[in-house]
């Protein structure tokens, strides 16, 4: 991790994507070789996918929680920003 990356993610989400990736690619290289698309990979994909959003939804609710848990009298209004959308 580096100064640059987000504050809630993790190693978990770093391996997701990466499967993810490298199951995208393999599909994508499937249908350069066959010139036909393999339903396996594609579903394979969209599922990883699906599995990597939901890592970071749950990666993104677990950090607010930590923060909301820690907040005082002091810091409690800045976090009127993320409810807001803006």
């Amino acid at each position: 991790m580096c100064s640059w990356s987000k504050p809630w993610w993790n190693n978990d989400l770093t391996n997701a994507f990466k499967e993810m990736r490298v199951t995208r690619d393999m599909a994508k290289s499937y249908f350069q070789y066959f010139n036909r698309q393999s339903k396996i990979m594609l579903a394979e994909a969209k599922q990883l996918r699906k599995k990597a959003l939901a890592l970071v939804k749950s990666a993104k609710h677990e950090y607010y929680l930590k923060l909301t848990e820690e907040a005082d009298v002091h810091n409690m209004w800045n976090f009127r920003k993320w409810t807001n959308g803006k």
